[in-house]
């Protein structure tokens, strides 16, 4: 065995984050930056929701489903929390 091959061994593979995790973030990037205007408590909740959501599901679950369903679950949580603020 080299040397290389010993430690690429050792060391755990660090995983690519997927096509459809990559498009998810995208997509949220993008739709952020379609807000022409100031965007309410209720809309930033939603979004932060989602994005802490997201990232506790791909934490936990490790897959393009955990985080998908994570960030719905976190944006609808977000929204609900954000909703007595004005």
């Amino acid at each position: 065995m080299t040397q290389q091959s010993h430690v690429a061994a050792t060391q755990p593979a660090l995983r690519a984050p997927t096509r459809l995790t990559l498009l998810a973030v995208l997509a949220l990037s993008l739709s952020l930056g379609a807000c022409a205007s100031r965007p309410t408590h209720q809309q930033v909740g939603t979004v932060a929701g989602a994005v802490v959501g997201g990232a506790t599901g791909s934490v936990l679950f490790g897959s393009t489903l955990g985080t998908v369903a994570g960030a719905a679950a976190g944006a609808l949580a977000g929204n609900e929390l954000s909703k007595g603020r004005r």
